[in-house]
């Protein structure tokens, strides 16, 4: 048993809780609901109470306090989206942006360069998800010489462990060996973005702190459609303290003609209604790898075809845009900074929900799973 942080669960004893599974591979539980043990008791946790809130079982079926697997609107089992290592995927993220050269993009959308001014690539450096699995430039986990996903430790702080040479660790404190059978050691990309040089230790940029590259939200993980953003009666963008958000300069960012991305792309406008094109339909803009909408050069927002869209009054979207995340890009279609050179995020309006309080997803339906 793992609970949310990945890490075992543990008996009243301190010890590893494992749960007895049924000729199907599924968890056992008893007719209240507790989760059995192999002995087919009731499995006690750390505060000596049963475990009665469910669970999610190996193949990622849910199971509901009543133990039993909680269905979705077309009555089959709700499944959660899982990682290579068979646990539910926990605040994945896409792999770095690199520009046509593999140099890593900062979340400006800017190559990061060193202290010396120098551009700093990708070249073979995984990238780290919050579990410690590793994964390719192409969000594809990376295989050891046994064919299986790699996994390196992290210490408290959830930081890449690397030895004095600068190898990659795994969790047991030895070397990972790629799937030629030799170390890691050309650096790494952590799951918070810190970038990683051959010596493990971060690269340091020309403000003397570490390099952090801009990742994507992963295309795997579901995510519900949220409200517009919030604003102050002036339409300027407020962030998630409430107070309205600055740009570079200190100047108050307005969501005037800016609008709302949703997670499949669809476009909303101030009112929460998506917006439509001349033909009357609703307007989808196109989507990067990792996640971030598609703009020309002259900042004109694009569909999934590459062109430009087209609002009702025949003209393109020229003024920026509100990513589904919240991140704001302004009329150059780059994401706007504060001060600091770090992206501006507007706050969100509440999650949508049906009138029995099930999120809601881009096509207005009750989300099931991935």
């Amino acid at each position: 048993l793992y609970g949310p942080d990945g890490q075992p669960l543990l008996g009243p004893d301190g010890k590893p809780l494992k749960a007895g599974m049924g000729p199907d591979g599924k968890p056992l539980f008893d007719k209240n609901g507790n989760l059995l043990g192999p002995d087919g008791k009731p499995l006690l946790g750390p505060d000596g109470k049963p475990l009665t809130g469910g669970a999610i079982g190996p193949d990622g079926t849910v199971f509901g306090p009543d133990g039993k697997p909680v269905l979705g609107p077309d009555g089959k089992p709700l499944k959660a989206g899982l990682g290579p290592d068979g646990r539910p995927l926990k605040d994945h993220k896409a792999p770095p942006s690199t520009d046509k050269d593999g140099n890593i993009l900062g979340p400006n959308g800017k190559p990061l360069v060193d202290k010396d001014g120098n551009p700093v690539k990708m070249a073979g450096k995984p990238y780290i998800g919050p579990d410690g699995i590793l994964y390719d430039e192409e969000g594809n986990p990376l295989l050891g010489p046994d064919g299986k996903p790699l996994k390196c430790g992290l210490d408290k702080n959830g930081k890449p462990l690397f030895d004095k040479n600068g190898n990659l660790l795994g969790p047991d404190g030895k070397p990972l060996l790629g799937p030629d059978g030799k170390p890691l050691s050309k650096g790494a990309v952590g799951p918070d973005g810190t970038v990683y040089g051959p010596d493990g230790k971060p690269i340091i940029g020309p403000d003397g702190k570490p390099l952090k590259a801009g990742l994507g939200p992963d295309p795997t993980t579901l995510k519900a459609l949220m409200s517009p953003p919030d604003t102050d009666k002036d339409g300027n963008l407020l962030g998630p303290d409430g107070k309205p958000l600055t740009d570079a300069n200190g100047n108050p960012i307005n969501a005037t003609d800016k609008p709302y991305i949703g997670p499949d792309g669809t476009l909303y406008g101030p009112d929460g209604k998506p917006l439509l094109g001349p033909d009357g339909k609703p307007l989808k803009c196109g989507f990067d790898k990792n996640g971030n909408p598609l703009f020309d050069e002259d900042g004109n927002l694009l569909g999934p075809d590459g062109k430009p869209l087209v609002g009702p009054d025949g003209k393109p979207f020229n003024r920026g845009a509100i990513g589904p995340d919240g991140k704001l890009f302004g009329p150059d279609g780059k994401p706007i900074c504060d001060k600091d050179g770090n992206p501006v995020f507007a706050s969100l309006g509440a999650p949508k929900k049906d009138k029995d309080g099930n999120l809601l997803g881009p096509d207005g339906k009750p989300l099931t799973g991935p």
